[in-house]
């Protein structure tokens, strides 16, 4: 098992890609709140704290061109009821450059959820701004909206601060 997952890391850094750190933050709940978040930011839970990292991968030459590109993405946090939660994507990303320095992104990651032993397809739709300091570094922040998980969760929105090299 980790022969194969070294052959595989070895294999797509030889892949023009940009390898990229998220850092989620702050979500928030639309309908239902989470009151019984143990992180919640306001009385009715609307805005959670969640801790966490996340990886990935875009498949592009340069950062600061706009264009469609190939995506793969993972990310481990805290969820709004203290449940540790991994989310891994594949799809695609489209990038939109708006001046020398700004892009837009829209991203669909069709992705698999594990929560507690439980697993979930959720359907991630993340939309974000960047600042590219050069043609390989960039920063930006990506609002995700990611559906229920079950039915005792609410859906909800990420807000997620992104690094790309």
């Amino acid at each position: 098992m980790i022969r194969n997952i070294l052959i595989c890391a070895m294999l797509v850094s030889t892949l023009s890609a940009r390898f990229e750190v998220s850092i989620p933050g702050i979500s928030v709940h639309f309908g239902q709140g989470a009151d019984h978040a143990p992180r919640k930011l306001d009385e009715k839970g609307i805005f959670v704290f969640n801790p966490g990292i996340g990886a990935g991968y875009d498949f592009r030459d340069e950062g600061n061109k706009s264009g469609l590109s190939f995506l793969i993405s993972g990310m481990y946090f805290k969820d709004c009821a203290d449940r540790n939660m991994i989310v891994l994507g594949v799809g695609g990303r489209g990038r939109l450059m708006v001046s020398d320095n700004f892009s837009l992104d829209l991203n669909l990651l069709p992705s698999l959820g594990f929560i507690d032993g439980d697993k979930a397809f959720l359907p991630v739709v993340t939309a974000g701004v960047n600042y590219h300091f050069t043609p390989t570094f960039s920063t930006g922040l990506t609002f995700a909206f990611v559906p229920a998980f079950n039915d005792q969760d609410s859906n909800l929105g990420f807000f997620v601060l992104n690094f790309a090299f």
